[in-house]
């Protein structure tokens, strides 16, 4: 642990400079007394420091979403998980044009290459940057039909828990009961269920909207 170092000191140096100086400008030609000009300059630095912390926070946020991405793609590779990250659009959910539904700021995802894109999920309100992996259905099988679909998740429920019929263009997807899951947890799901049918599913991911 290292405690006021030479970049530490040099740091420190510099923040001192430039608060002063912004406190110079906004004080120039100012009939403030000493003490006023003091507690105004005591906000700069929480200013600085906010902004500076926010950038930080972001930049790491990116690079363990970065990170993470790998070791799920490594997983999935190594196990033998299709990805599909072809979002259908039959599966994407309309804004019910309430005030939580608005996104003030576009939502970046830390897990993948793509620009960001801008989500009206209907979610709680979320104001500023949100970081979060695209997410993905376990799809277990697909069957063109609802009944074929149905009978097919009655026969895994049995011995793989409950199971979810979703209805996706012209498919019916059974997935595991519940939401689709953040990318990787998606991939931990399915190499779960694979292993535990010791090969007899082949579950695939689905990019959900």
């Amino acid at each position: 642990m290292d405690a006021f170092d030479g970049r530490y000191i040099a740091a420190a140096l510099g923040f001192s400079v430039l608060i002063g100086g912004v406190a110079l400008i906004l004080e120039w030609e100012s009939e403030r007394s000493p003490r006023d000009t003091f507690m105004a300059a005591l906000g700069i630095p929480a200013i600085l420091t906010g902004m500076f912390n926010t950038a930080s926070a972001s930049r790491d946020a990116v690079t363990l979403g970065e990170r993470l991405k790998v070791v799920s793609d490594g997983q999935a590779k190594r196990e033998g998980i299709p990805v599909d990250d072809q979002s259908p659009q039959s599966s994407v959910t309309p804004s019910t044009g309430l005030f939580y539904d608005w996104r003030l700021m576009p939502t970046a995802f830390a897990a993948e290459q793509d620009s960001p894109q801008l989500q009206y999920k209907g979610q709680t309100a979320k104001v500023g940057v949100v970081y979060r992996e695209p997410r993905y259905w376990v799809v277990l099988d697909a069957k063109s039909t609802q009944a074929d679909a149905d009978r097919r998740a009655a026969e895994l429920r049995k011995r793989y828990g409950p199971m979810t019929v979703r209805r996706v263009d012209r498919q019916y997807f059974v997935c595991p009961a519940g939401d689709s899951f953040p990318y990787s947890e998606a991939v931990a799901k399915a190499i779960e269920l694979k292993r535990r049918s010791q090969g007899e599913l082949a579950p695939r991911l689905v990019r959900s909207a």
